[in-house]
């Protein structure tokens, strides 16, 4: 008989769902049911873990659906028997699935024994109950609202399994009183730390539910703010297996922003959302935590991951999580990307490894491959690094210089000993070189100029002149540090080049006050052969040449001015007049033209280098007449060179001219500006003033 009926159920349930299915809505879990209980074919929810059932109507293709009354109080008690056995097994799991088919099924609420609704209710608390019997005790329960006979309350319940199956059926009676007394329940048992082998996971649904049935019953009585619910709405969507030791706020946003990305990355549809989901968010988490901006080490690798579909995203995103705290350990991870992509792709790799892959490695050999190096003793700490969590903290905090090698004290210190350990990435930057022609790794390249722009036009905001130097600094060192793909470091050195050209605007003195690293920049020959948009624009008119003047730091003595002179001349010199000689490479016909000028700059600044300079830039016509090099430039180039060192020289034969076209006021005015951007035509002017005869040259 038992048997019978619960076939004949399951045929009904299956034809009413397969008709219903494309007309009736779908049921939410938890959710509130309809006036008079479902009256009119409304859907009840269904449970952790349950499909939702729809109802079934009247129909020609399922005739006699509908269970008589006495053989459902027959049904009842056969489960209460099972139920009340030694040891509920199989057979009562299928007793209750078909009753909860049963009750679900109907159009109207299905009325049972009070006893046997006591003992689901006895049963559904029981410790000794195994999961899957809670589960369809809660949802016949559910399927019920609202109930009469229920006595179910959440306060004393410590295990969070059961505290959300005992809310679900509470929150199906349609209460709002009862709602809000499970949030309140919820809210409190997440605020402080759970029993040992306790989830937090089983109550952010709950929660989010809560919030979907009455937004305000969470802010009743207790101040909870908007960034703790939108994070739980996030963290029931997208929790991970897990155990959350203690569950308050911050703990919450450290699991979101922790856990996550570290653990997603590589899921493309949840990355898109968990971005999009920072950037509507990024106001309120920037002002509730410092958890958010100190996370994006971790947000950085789903662009890494997912370069071409979140650059908008992170371009929106970016301004927010840059702060004078955050700005140079940004600055290397923008230049590091390419890398981190790489690194990523090596720890999903090395993952998939069986036991006896891993234990192959030998950690005292040499290794060979990325693979190999993911593990190996060498490069742990590197990979560690480039794989981090969490930014490293302003002040380094004593529980930190264990992972970042960084000692407790100020932000200079904590800068310099940080900036060393993240330039020392270099031998694992070459490992990682064999990835460079990956799709990803090209891909996540090509948004680091973007991203890098947008970086300096934030930063230029909120810095100070310490940050700035520290900015200049690290840009001149990390220029050497770019992972090796070759559009990549010259989209960088453009930005770079350009850039220091504006921090060089924004704090004249930097020149003065970082004169021994940026002579050591310059004095190299092979910084104008390999990064010449970098090396140019630290000597156009509004670098070395413009900036290093006593109109903008009385510091620009004489004698400073000099120390930057010689180095220069001898730059100038080995490319000019060594060059023919010797087969050293080539450089920009540009840079040749830069640095004649800023000679010409300083010697009018300090006249006793005119004779020097004057000297070397009539020796201009022998060098673009040496074969050595027509053969490398071309003849319109040699001829720019030829005609510069020209206006030049004819310039410096009048030094107090020479003095005022070189050297402008600070550019505050539009007639200044005019002038200043008119050098070029003055040249002319005065090379026609003083060499009538057109063509003539430097002998």
């Amino acid at each position: 008989m038992f048997a019978a009926a619960a076939e004949r159920f399951l045929r009904r349930a299956r034809c009413g769902r397969h008709r219903d299915s494309a007309t009736e809505p779908s049921g939410r879990a938890g959710g509130l049911a309809g006036p008079g209980g479902g009256e009119g074919g409304e859907d009840r929810p269904s449970g952790p873990g349950l499909p939702v059932r729809a109802r079934l109507r009247d129909s020609p293709d399922c005739p006699g659906r509908e269970i008589q009354p006495e053989e459902l109080r027959r049904f009842a008690a056969r489960v209460s028997a099972l139920l009340q056995g030694p040891e509920p097994g199989p057979e009562a799991v299928d007793g209750l699935q078909s009753l909860h088919l049963t009750v679900a099924a109907t159009k109207y609420p299905r009325k049972l024994d009070g006893e046997f609704v006591e003992l689901l209710q006895t049963v559904l608390c029981s410790p000794k109950s195994p999961e899957q019997i809670q589960v369809l005790c809660a949802a016949i329960l559910r399927e019920m609202s609202p109930c009469n006979d229920l006595i179910l309350s959440c306060d004393e319940i410590q295990d969070t399994k059961l505290l959300s199956l005992v809310s679900s059926v509470l929150l199906a009676q349609g209460n709002k009183g009862e709602v809000a007394a499970v949030g309140q329940r919820v809210v409190k048992a997440l605020e402080r730390r759970l029993p040992e082998g306790q989830n937090a996971q089983f109550l952010l649904p709950v929660l989010a539910n809560v919030l979907s049935l009455s937004p305000g019953s969470l802010t009743e009585g207790k101040a909870i703010g908007r960034a703790e619910i939108a994070t739980w709405l996030w963290s029931g969507c997208c929790v991970l297996p897990g155990k959350l030791a203690a569950v308050d706020s911050d703990a919450i946003y450290k699991h979101l922003f922790t856990d996550i990305p570290a653990q997603l990355f590589h899921n493309p549809s949840l990355a898109f959302e968990f971005v999009q989901f920072c950037k509507d968010n990024s106001q309120l988490f920037t002002d509730s935590s410092s958890i958010f901006r100190q996370s994006f080490p971790n947000l950085f690798k789903f662009l890494a991951w997912n370069s071409p579909p979140l650059i908008s995203e992170f371009v929106d995103l970016l301004p927010f999580l840059l702060d004078p705290g955050t700005t140079i350990e940004i600055f290397h991870l923008l230049l590091d990307l390419p890398c981190l992509t790489a690194a990523l792709d090596i720890q999903l790799r090395a993952a998939a490894l069986s036991a006896s892959e891993k234990a192959g490695a030998d950690p005292a050999g040499k290794a060979a491959t990325c693979l190999e190096a993911f593990g190996h003793p060498l490069y742990k700490s590197l990979f560690q690094y480039l794989l981090r969590t969490k930014a490293a903290p302003e002040d380094a905090p004593e529980s930190t210089q264990g992972l970042w090698g960084i000692k407790k004290g100020n932000w200079e210190q904590t800068f310099n000993s940080y900036s060393s350990f993240a330039l020392s990435l270099v031998p694992l930057r070459q490992l990682l070189g064999s990835l460079a022609g990956s799709p990803r790794v090209v891909q996540c390249a090509e948004t680091v100029p973007v991203l890098l722009e947008l970086f300096f036009r934030v930063v230029a905001e909120f810095a100070d002149g310490s940050l700035i130097n520290q900015l200049v600094v690290l840009l001149l060192q990390k220029s050497d540090q770019l992972y090796e793909i070759l559009a990549f470091k010259e989209d960088v050195y453009r930005v770079l080049g350009s850039q220091l050209a504006t921090l060089c605007r924004l704090r004249p003195a930097l020149l003065v006050e970082l004169s021994t690293e940026i002579l050591e920049f310059l004095g190299a020959v092979s910084n104008i052969q390999s990064k010449e948009a970098i090396f140019t624009h630290l000597h156009q008119a509004w670098a070395v040449g413009e900036f290093l003047s006593v109109s903008h730091d009385k510091r620009c003595t004489v004698e400073q001015i000099t120390r930057f002179f010689e180095p220069l001349e001898a730059v100038l010199f080995e490319i000019t007049q060594l060059q023919p000689q010797a087969s050293t490479p080539s450089c920009a016909p540009h840079a040749i033209s830069v640095l004649m000028a800023t000679l010409t700059k300083l010697a009018a600044r300090s006249q006793d280098l005119i004779p020097r300079v004057s000297m070397f830039l009539s020796k201009m016509r022998t060098f673009v007449q040496s074969p050595a090099v027509t053969s490398v430039y071309r003849e319109e180039d040699l001829e720019e060179i030829l005609i510069r060192a020209t206006e030049l020289m004819n310039l410096l034969k009048m030094p107090s001219v020479a003095q005022f076209v070189l050297t402008p006021p600070v550019a505050s005015t539009q007639f200044q500006r005019e002038v200043n951007d008119s050098l070029p035509l003055a040249l002319r002017m005065v090379t026609q003033l003083l060499e009538p005869a057109p063509g003539s040259v430097p002998v």
